[in-house]
């Protein structure tokens, strides 16, 4: 803005690798340039722009101290016009910042936006600034989506009104852009981005360029791509090479960070070479204690991820040694902590717990005992001191491992526990990125560690669990929510403000009637997602609901292991089954096998089988999975040198939060609605020759509904879905992986239902197949898992959905679906229906035992019996429907490979 041009902000990047996170501090500097502009709006007195200038100046250069003494000169009172008083209520908020008076702050900057936007001066310069100013603010409390969206106001005004402002766009656009990218928000950061490129890319004027590439490496941080990075980096030592040598001494902190993020990105990429090649270049143009501290840090932690150990630790060591603070202060026991699990991870043992009992001793100025240390509580909810916290575990747990000494073992679990609390704070601020999911994964790990070497009793078992998955579901609701109350505008700030609340009240009594709140905006939304969250998972109450041969099996990869938990009644089995990288590698690569059709599958289903089934001795057959990141991807009844598919009874489930999903009041108009489009004027989509004989198939066994051809559209769908038992959807689908809000199921008249969409509404069916291809893919989300269109369904209420993990071969298709809708009237659940109907295709296709023929068919959510209503006919009809499905497999075959996405990509 021009009037308080000099006065913009700098927020500098904080180290986040992995869960060697944050081993420098996050750092925050008020950057004031020594040029001083004065206002272009003239119905402000020239007198009083000085004043504030001359406030602000003190402000950043001085002290605070004589820059509120001389506010404290101005009387509110004889200001002119709104203007004016806005301006005063701008210098009052920077001061209370300074102070530390953040609350205050806030409410003052707001005093000053609703002065502008009440009179309508929407166009106003100081508009952006006191946005991006007060965003700031949001961000030192840790209030992280109002900063967001504080910073999006901030850059929607400067863009429309003052894009030619190109000192303080530069400025919002970097800030803005960071926000974007800690948040995960891909979609807008890349609108942004690209809006910002048409008015920045090639500006002259140096701060300005060092801002931009800023706020694109941020980006990259977030969301890398290997060769853009390396354009970036180009681009940026281009820009450079015409500086003088004092420009970018000026400036070196732009530079410094700049290298960070696109370091950053690179370590994600697992590009180490990379990544150290980048940070060196970075360490060389540190010249702060700070920074150098920082630039050893991260090399130390590409080490680290390297497994080079010890040369980590030497680099740690290296880098404490340009600590200013005291070793007490959190940069010092970061890296401390950092030091001591180098040492432990490199076989050092014995010097590792010297070094971290010694430092937690320093710290608690006592000796260190668990019983003491039971009884302290870590206030301090950030993302530092949960690392702090769970590598203490690990350091003292590998002690234990080593040594057998107990006492490391109750420290180890002390620690872990105290990470979990903290952790349940530090979300509740509703402060969602994919570090803080790295960090879940560290606290998990280290629980279930303490959970299977402590031989806990049943209850502290439960308890563990318990943590485990609320943790993580209200990480994953949390997120949803802000994501959805942030499309809604007016009650995002609300929701917003609540989540903070939440995090600092200290009474119950206030605690419960905020969430009383909290739910109260959720079900205005959405009541289904009320629902769903307003109790917290009780993994004990649902292994009671498991009878007979019922089980359940929950896995859940932690940094580098994966688990499982067995849930039968009366009974609860964890199991650490092994090295997260080697059983990756094998998902994919069986997944290759299958999508290839080639007979290497069996041997990697066999060693699948053994990592994943074997060590649990399974005696049930009825089981239901719950799985994680690429396991959501593998049909586990295809493994197995006899595969699974001939003794077992598997279903899926996303989240144990959707284990009962609450019976939503369901005014039924009919039992079954079918949508066939035929996409006969469609552009971009192949036409469907036999959708029709599919649906009308349906109508003729039961009491169902069909929209065909052109009454197939959005808007029917829409007006019709919530009032049936069951959808059955014989249509395209767009399929965007990279961008999952983007994917959608495509109707007759061209009309798209995106994933953001269906999660909104409200669908109570019973059961949704989805007979498009690939509806049960889509984009893997840290933390939160397989975002796909299936997944849409399941968030609008959708009790159970048969979908597809690959393009399913028609022919074949019909034969499945054909069985499984008569097993369906003859009584069987939805899962015994589709299994005893995979079962019926192998034992009639000897030549089609591939999986890539039946088992890309799986079933999602509850497993219960359907009452449909059939016309009373015999099983002729049931015949007659079997062949309406498989007499044009091969024109419905066609359908798989040619619908278009958006992105030209055939699904």
């Amino acid at each position: 803005m021009n009037f308080f041009k000099g006065h913009n902000f700098f927020k500098a990047a904080c180290l986040t690798v992995s869960i060697f996170t944050v081993l420098a501090c996050q750092t925050k500097s008020r950057e004031v340039t020594s040029e001083k502009v004065s206002s272009i709006n003239n119905s402000v007195d020239s007198t009083f722009q000085k004043t504030v200038d001359d406030i602000l100046y003190l402000a950043d250069n001085i002290s605070v101290d004589s820059a509120r003494k001389q506010f404290n000169l101005i009387s509110l009172d004889s200001l002119q016009n709104f203007k004016e008083r806005a301006k005063y209520h701008y210098a009052n908020a920077y001061l209370l910042d300074y102070e530390g008076e953040f609350e205050k702050s806030i409410d003052t900057y707001k005093k000053g936006i609703q002065l502008i936007e009440e009179n309508g001066d929407l166009g106003n310069e100081d508009l952006p600034i006191l946005y991006n100013d007060m965003a700031y603010v949001y961000g030192e409390l840790q209030i992280q989506p109002l900063e967001r969206v504080s910073y999006g106001k901030a850059f929607q005004y400067i863009e429309k009104y003052h894009p030619d402002d190109l000192d303080n766009y530069s400025s919002i656009f970097m800030n803005y852009m960071q926000a974007l990218s800690d948040y995960g928000d891909r979609r807008k950061a890349t609108e942004v981005r690209e809006t910002a490129k048409s008015r920045l890319k090639g500006v002259k004027k140096t701060l300005n360029g060092y801002r931009f590439y800023l706020g694109d490496a941020n980006y990259l941080r977030s969301f890398p791509i290997s060769n853009e990075i390396e354009r970036v980096r180009k681009d940026f030592e281009d820009f450079q090479s015409g500086l003088s040598q004092y420009e970018k001494e000026r400036f070196s902190n732009y530079a410094f960070y700049t290298l960070d993020a696109l370091g950053y990105g690179l370590l994600r990429l697992k590009d180490y070479e990379s990544a150290e090649r980048v940070f060196t270049q970075m360490k060389g143009i540190a010249k702060t204690n700070l920074n150098k501290m920082k630039a050893e840090s991260n090399l130390a932690a590409t080490y680290l991820k390297r497994k080079q150990y010890l040369k980590a630790e030497n680099t740690l060591k290296q880098s404490f040694s340009y600590l200013s603070e005291s070793p007490l202060e959190i940069n010092g026991l970061m890296l401390l902590t950092a030091r001591s699990q180098a040492l432990s991870r490199g076989g050092l043992q014995q010097k590792a717990t010297g070094l971290l009992t010694k430092m937690w001793e320093n710290y608690l100025g006592d000796k260190l005992h668990s019983h003491k240390l039971q009884n302290i509580e870590f206030s301090q909810n950030s993302n530092r001191w949960l690392y702090i916290l769970y590598t203490s575990a690990e350091v003292f747990r590998r002690d234990f491992e080593n040594s057998g000494d107990e006492e490391s073992l109750k420290l180890a679990g002390i620690f872990a526990q105290k990470s979990s609390q903290m952790f349940s704070g530090y979300y509740a601020k509703g402060i969602y990125d994919e570090e803080l999911n790295e960090h879940f994964k560290a606290v998990s790990n280290e629980l279930l560690q303490y959970q299977t070497l402590s031989n806990s009793d049943f209850k502290e078992s439960i308890s563990i669990l318990n943590q485990i998955e609320n943790n993580r579901s209200s990480y994953v609701w949390n997120k949803f929510l802000n994501r959805q109350f942030d499309q809604q505008g007016s009650s995002f700030e609300d929701f917003a403000s609540l989540q903070y609340a939440l995090s600092t009240t200290e009474t119950e009594q206030d605690r419960q009637n905020l969430w009383n709140k909290k739910f109260e905006l959720i079900e205005n939304l959405n009541p289904t997602w009320a629902d769903l969250i307003r109790k917290e998972i009780d993994v004990s109450e649902i292994a009671q609901t498991l009878q007979g041969q019922q089980s359940i099996l929950r896995y859940l990869f932690t940094e580098n292991e994966l688990w499982v938990y067995q849930l039968r009644n009366g009974d609860i089995k964890v199991i650490n089954l092994g090295d997260r990288e080697t059983i990756e590698n094998e998902i994919k690569a069986f997944y290759k096998a299958v999508s290839l059709r080639n007979e290497e599958y069996k041997t990697l289903g066999e060693g699948l089988f053994s990592n994943l089934i074997e060590p649990l001795n399974l005696t049930n057959s009825d089981v239901t999975i719950v799985p994680d990141g690429l396991l959501s991807q593998l049909p586990f009844e295809a493994l197995g040198s006899k595969p699974l598919i001939h003794n077992l009874n598997i279903s899926y489930l996303d989240d144990l939060r959707f284990y009962r999903i609450p019976e939503a009041i369901q005014k039924q108009k009919s039992e079954i609605l079918a949508l066939a489009p035929d996409y006969k004027s469609t552009d971009g989509y192949m036409e469907l020759k036999s959708t029709f004989q599919e649906a009308e198939g349906l109508q003729e066994i039961y009491k169902a509904t069909v929209l065909k051809g052109k009454q197939a559209t959005k808007a029917n769908f829409l007006r019709n879905s919530p009032e049936y038992t069951v959808l059955h959807m014989a249509m395209h689908a767009s399929l965007d992986s990279s961008e999952y809000h983007n994917s959608a199921l495509v109707f007759d008249d061209g009309g798209q239902l995106t994933f953001d969409e269906i999660s909104a509404l409200q669908i109570p069916a019973k059961l949704v197949v989805l007979s498009a291809c690939n509806t049960g893919n889509g984009k893997q989300l840290p933390g939160e898992g397989l975002m796909s269109l299936s997944r849409a369904l399941t968030l609008a209420g959708s009790r159970s959905l048969l979908h597809t993990l690959w393009e399913i071969p028609d022919t074949e298709s019909a034969e499945i679906m054909s069985n499984f809708y008569q097993n369906l009237s003859e009584g069987r659940d939805k899962k015994e229906a589709l299994t005893e109907a995979k079962r019926k295709f192998i034992n009639d296709n000897p030549l089609k035992t591939h999986p890539w023929y039946w088992a890309g068919y799986v079933l999602n959510g509850e497993k219960e019996s359907l009452e449909l209503k059939r016309k009373g006919v015999d099983k002729a009809w049931i015949i007659l429907l079997a062949v309406t499905l498989l007499i044009t497999g091969y024109f419905i075959l066609k359908r798989s490979s040619s619908a278009l996405s958006r992105k030209g990509k055939s699904i």
